[in-house]
């Protein structure tokens, strides 16, 4: 697969998977567990990049966005901050919260001089937000952040790793808290050979979610109403090798659903209606770069505080 870059020598650009392997058929949900480049550009292509460009500025992104496919892969710099708070939003049932540093100041008697309470704003559908959650469950539960398992508890993440290993990035979520963690150095260069995302960074995020939330409350995610579970199978042979629970915006349901492993995939019944979609639904953002060192935690309601250098990873 190749696009055309244009210029005088016909230049053409093509992605490639970080395993330099073609896969063939490949589901979305397996695309965005395992990190396929290849399916993430393709989406982008369909999607169109004003779309995408404008759910990121719902998201909070503020930086300059590259106006080309590439953009899907990460290749636009981006604070660590934004895309924390981006993901936040997903954790927040679809409701943007503007990062604070500073949430109030008190004198030396206790007295509040000073309170900054921001205010959100609904940046996606609360089904949207669902749907793209538990896509990212599925990263934590199969794929490249496996070692994310350790926290014990219900989480969505993202792993991120450029081409020459000098950027490892992390973003993931429970239902209350969102974390960034970023690895590199300030002036580019390789961390060395398979130092990815999944490899340095995640540790990192485990220890310190690990400590943040202690022994709170393991809550899981909780479900808007307009929307439906089923086992969908992410193997393209038809023979349910791999049914994983997906989550749907009601009306969007696949037209094929699994009873089990090894068992034929069975017809889903249509629905007579379609449900229209929500205020603010959206297709998902392809994961822009994040580049600011050490973790960045982003609390629900209100965020938390951080600091952001900026740089790009796909």
């Amino acid at each position: 697969m190749s696009f055309p870059v244009g210029g005088k020598n016909g230049q053409v650009w093509k992605p490639e998977n970080y395993d330099r392997k073609f896969r063939g058929s490949t589901t979305l949900q397996q695309a965005i567990e395992e990190s396929v480049n290849v399916v993430t550009v393709k989406l982008q292509e369909r999607v169109g990049l004003a779309k995408t460009i404008q759910v990121a500025r719902r998201l909070g992104i503020t930086s300059p966005l590259d106006v080309n496919l590439s953009l899907a892969l990460g290749t636009s710099d981006v604070s660590l901050l934004e895309m924390t708070s981006a993901y936040g939003t997903l954790a927040n049932q679809g409701v943007w919260m503007p990062p604070v540093a500073i949430r109030y100041v008190t004198d030396a008697q206790g007295k509040l001089l000073e309170e900054h309470v921001p205010e959100g704003r609904e940046a996606l559908a609360p089904e949207t937000a669902y749907v793209i959650t538990q896509m990212l469950r599925g990263v934590v539960e199969r794929g490249t952040g496996q070692a994310a398992k350790g926290l014990g508890r219900p989480v969505a993440a993202k792993t991120g790793t450029t081409n020459d290993y000098s950027n490892a990035w992390f973003v993931g979520f429970t239902p209350r808290l969102a974390t960034g963690v970023w690895v590199g150095y300030d002036r580019p260069r390789s961390l060395g050979k398979d130092e990815t995302g999944s490899r340095v960074a995640v540790p990192i995020w485990v220890t310190y979610m690990g400590k943040v939330l202690g022994e709170s409350p393991k809550e899981d995610f909780p479900v808007p109403e307009h929307v439906v579970s089923m086992l969908v199978d992410e193997d393209p042979s038809g023979n349910a090798c791999r049914p994983v629970p997906m989550a749907f915006v009601k009306g969007t349901e696949s037209g094929m659903t699994c009873n089990g492993v090894g068992q034929p995939r069975a017809q889903v019944v249509p629905p007579a209606t379609t449900t229209p979609q929500p205020p603010g639904a959206a297709p998902a953002l392809p994961s822009p770069p994040a580049t600011t060192p050490g973790p960045a935690p982003v609390q629900m309601t209100p965020p938390a505080p951080s600091a952001p250098p900026k740089g790009q990873t796909p």
